[in-house]
């Protein structure tokens, strides 16, 4: 589940960008474990929550954007796992089951300065679970109890993270937003 072999676009020979697809040659990227004291102190100047790319789509990870590279948090739809606030940044099915709205309901401009100009104060990653606070205070957090994630919407079954899996392999700093799985 966890487990992503990433490619990016190798800036040294782009290619024109005609339709559909990698805007140029793609080559191996092999993310190093993160090191946390390399994201606390930076600025976020943006967020989103449809990096990476698989050709027909995208896999839903989140990217904070730190000026002159992302985090990543390459967990398919990572925006349903995450809460800011006790919020899940992303919850398209909280009104069906009656839950409390995702940072998503917010208006637009609410939802994508959420972590604008903000910074990590903390940052930890564990196998399950993933614990970082804002320079405001506010908490983001992937909690490792499934119960505390909605159900997968095509099968109902929870959101888990699997005995091999590891979110320490998953949470990295990339040079681009862009990275096909």
């Amino acid at each position: 589940m966890l487990v992503y072999t990433y490619e990016i676009s190798d800036p040294k020979q782009p290619l024109s960008q005609t339709g559909m697809g990698a805007p140029g040659r793609l080559v191996s990227f092999k993310p190093p474990p993160l090191d946390p004291t390399k994201v606390i102190g930076r600025e976020i100047v943006g967020w989103i929550p449809y990096a990476g790319m698989y050709g027909m789509g995208g896999p839903g990870f989140v990217g904070f954007n730190l000026k002159d590279e992302w985090l990543v948090v390459a967990v398919w739809g990572a925006a349903e796992w995450m809460r800011l606030d006790g919020r899940l940044l992303q919850d398209i099915f909280s009104e069906k089951y009656g839950r409390d709205p995702g940072w998503n309901s917010e208006p637009e401009e609410v939802w994508q300065n959420l972590f604008t100009g903000r910074r990590f104060a903390e940052f930890s990653v564990e196998r399950t679970s993933l614990r970082a606070r804002l320079d405001d205070g506010r908490p983001l957090l992937i909690s490792d109890d499934p119960n505390d994630r909605p159900l997968l919407e095509g099968n109902g079954n929870p959101r888990e993270i699997g005995a091999d899996d590891d979110l320490r392999r998953v949470v990295f700093l990339a040079p681009t937003a862009e990275i096909w799985v």
